[in-house]
């Protein structure tokens, strides 16, 4: 089995499990979510991926339930665990780092961008994405099926300081690499 495979595969799993456990808090309304991630999920993979923006290594069919399963456990989760207040470094901290998953997938090849998608389109609709998802998910689930992070204690804010420094890192980076591949 090779590299690309094991992460497929893996994907799929991780994907399945964290979807299955969060819609088992409550089946109707985290299945309602679900259901509606991913019809709006394969309408907009299908999308970009018809209108050229990016590849896989795998055929799209392949491809698909991955990322149905993975991006519903983001959403999924982001709404379960997601504070009542101070909710911006809530954000920046799942989406920067499941940012940073793509980042690393599209430098071993797994993903391939090409006629002008490029990280900041990829960046983008994450937090449009999530934002809207966490908009449904107000009016779908009631706090008391919820399990909301605690934005007054120390770690969070901790990861949220570490995750701004290891971003600018990470930015300097790909932009350093920008400039010597530009030569």
């Amino acid at each position: 089995m090779d590299m690309y495979s094991l992460i497929l595969i893996i994907a799929i799993v991780f994907g399945f499990s964290g979807s299955i456990y969060i819609i088992t808090k409550n089946y109707l309304r985290f299945g309602i979510i679900f259901i509606i991630h991913t019809l709006l999920a394969s309408c907009l993979c299908m999308f970009f991926y018809w209108a050229g923006f990016y590849r896989f290594i795998f055929p799209l069919p392949f491809i698909l339930p991955a990322v149905i399963l993975n991006f519903g456990f983001l959403v999924l989760a982001t709404i379960y665990f997601r504070p009542k207040k101070f909710t911006f470094p809530f954000y920046f901290i799942v989406i920067n780092w499941t940012f940073s998953i793509e980042i690393i997938l599209k430098k071993i090849g797994f993903i391939i961008y090409i006629n002008e998608w490029d990280y900041w389109d990829s960046y983008s609709l994450y937090w449009i994405y999530l934002r809207f998802f966490s908009y449904i998910g107000d009016y779908i689930i009631s706090n008391r099926y919820r399990r909301p992070i605690r934005s007054d204690r120390k770690p969070y804010w901790i990861i949220f300081l570490i995750s701004i420094i290891i971003t600018f890192f990470c930015i300097t980076y790909l932009a350093y690499l920008h400039k010597l591949n530009s030569f």
